[in-house]
Formats: structure tokens, sequence, C-alpha cells
């Protein structure tokens, strides 16, 4: 719709608007122009922005800071009066010698935001596609996590401090039970422990490698100086049995009779983004969507630095204007 609604601006400006867009840009009279302009075409932000800006600094110093609301105090960094007017002259003449018309300014920015929205759509439908398969991925994590925690099911025993070679160590009791009818080989899992308060004092990270059909009780120990793990210790140091509220288990990867369950990853529990941006935890960056996704933001980048530096170029003159130089001009009244 944004598309069709500028082919018909453009449509209004062949119609309507001959005369202005034929005119050649002019210091003098720029105001009107523009006041035109406005009245037959319905300009773009940047159109207008830029087409503004132009008449402001025609219309000298005082006029630029009324007209934007440059503080008092800031005005001590604008150039004095003589100078603001001897670099708006030069920006009016370099237009003025390159017979730089409405016409071809407005259709060279209308040709730049139609190229930008392209690929703006291009890099949307893309992360689109981000994001369904994203949802793809989550709900098959969302799967075996279920059929993961339905094979074992873990009961916590006991909580116990002890004491062996002068080092203090506390022991944590589980019993596993296999609920498969199969062989559980080996497991990886998560124990969160909870209060009565229902706060999260410690996670113990667990890995059996001994197979079991029905049940088996598993025994982890943790030492005040194991310095990777002394923060479970006194999270435990800290706990009884009588103090536990609940547990819960998360079962990251299983062996059951040889085949291999689970990828013992972070289940991220990806949702939609209101806004998306191509960003899903499971995707690497190496992945085609992901490559193509870098790819077509760097040709949206190239299209934003080439406008900077595009030439306006008057059809009938075959002259030109940089507007890089055009905008660097409409900034250097600034110190």
């Amino acid at each position: 719709m944004k598309k069709l609604s500028i082919v018909l601006l453009l449509a209004l400006l062949a119609i309507g608007c001959t005369k202005v867009e034929n005119k050649k840009i002019t210091k003098s009279g720029i105001e009107n122009d523009l006041n035109n302009l406005n009245e037959n075409y319905q300009l773009t932000s940047l159109q207008d922005s830029l087409l503004t800006k132009l008449v402001a600094y025609s219309k000298g110093r005082e006029y630029f800071i009324e007209y934007y609301y440059i503080p008092e105090d800031a005005t001590k960094f604008l150039v004095d009066n003589d100078e603001f007017d001897n670099i708006t002259s030069k920006l009016f003449e370099e237009i003025e010698e390159t017979q730089l018309s409405y016409g071809a300014f407005l259709n060279e920015i209308s040709d730049y935001e139609l190229s930008k929205e392209k690929g703006k759509t291009k890099l949307d439908s893309l992360y689109i596609l981000v994001d369904k398969e994203c949802l793809k991925l989550q709900s098959e994590i969302d799967s075996t996590n279920k059929l993961l925690e339905n094979i074992v099911t873990f009961k916590l025993l006991n909580i116990e401090p002890f004491t062996y070679k002068y080092r203090d160590y506390i022991s944590v009791s589980l019993l596993a039970t296999n609920n498969s009818g199969k062989t559980v080989e080996a497991v990886n899992f998560n124990i969160k422990i909870y209060n009565k308060l229902n706060e999260l004092k410690t996670t113990l990270i667990c890995t059996s490698s001994k197979p079991f059909s029905k049940s088996r009780k598993l025994s982890y120990e943790y030492e005040e100086y194991d310095y990777d793990r002394r923060d479970i210790y006194k999270a435990l140091e800290q706990t009884t049995m009588s103090s536990v509220g609940k547990i819960e288990q998360v079962i990251k990867r299983i062996n059951l009779d040889g085949e291999i369950i689970g990828k013992n990853q972070i289940n991220f529990k990806y949702k939609t983004y209101d806004n998306l941006f191509g960003y899903c935890p499971y995707i690497d960056d190496t992945d085609d969507l992901m490559i193509k996704i870098e790819s077509q933001k760097y040709k949206n980048k190239a299209i934003i630095e080439n406008f900077k530096t595009m030439n306006l170029i008057d059809k009938e003159s075959k002259s030109f204007v940089s507007l890089n130089a055009f905008q660097q001009k409409l900034k250097e009244a600034f110190n």
C-alpha cells in the first residue's frame, strides 16, 4: 500500500505540479515553491525535512534559531550572522549552478525510499521465517522434555553433612525411578531445590552412568573447598530436609537402551516477540537463514550509504549536486 501511495503521489506530481517540479531550486524562490509543493503534492518526511531546512537557511540565522527552537544557551555554538549567511549563500550558489530541479530532487528521494522499503520488506520476511523455525524447534524441545520427564522421576531422600579426613562435605541422596520398562544406561539431569516459601535455594547439576531398570539410589557429594561447586555447598549448608518445600527435575539427556534422547541444551522457552528482529537462541549464526539475514542487512545498509553519496541529476541539464555534500552543508552552520 505504501509503495502504491508513492507511485500515485508521483503521478499527481506529474499532473498537478508540472510547473513546480520543473523549476530550479533557488534561494529566493524556495519558500514559495515549497508552499506550492505542499498544496499539490504530499511530501514524504525526508523530502519535507530537507526542503524545510533549505527554507530555514534561506531566511537567515535568527529565523533558523526560532524555527528549530534552539535554546538561547545553545546559540553560542552556532556561527554568527555573517558566517551563517556566507555558508548558506555558498550552498545555494552550488545548487543554482547545478540547476537542480524540484522534480529531480523529489524523484531521487522517492526512489531511495522505495528501495529502502523493499529492503525492509525482504528483511521482515526473513525475520518471519526465523520466528516460524524457532517456534518449530521450541515445540520439538517441549515434546522431548515432556517425554524425558516421564521416563525417570526423582525423589529427594536425604541431605546430610559429614566430615571425612578433616574436610566438610554434604551428601545429597536421590531415588531415581525408571518408568519406561527399558534400561536407563545413563542420565544427565538437574534438580532444583526450593524452600517452603517457594524460593529457589540451589540447583544440583547431576550425571549418572549407572544402569538401572527399575530404580536406583543416587548420591552426590559437595565439598566446602571445591570452588567449582562451593555455591551449591553453601546453599545446602543452610538447607535441611524439613526446610525443603519441593524439588523440580529437569532431565537434559538420557540413554535408554542405547537410544540417546535429548540434546542436553538450555530450554529458552522461546515465544514470538512483538517486534521480530531475526533472533532465535536455537539457530546458529552459520545457518543458511541467518546468513541470508546478514546479507540482507548489508544490502539495506548499502542502500542508505549509497543514498548519502548519490548524485541528484537534473534530467534536462544533466548537471548534478552530491547529496552527501548537500546534507553536509546543511550541518555546517554548527561548529
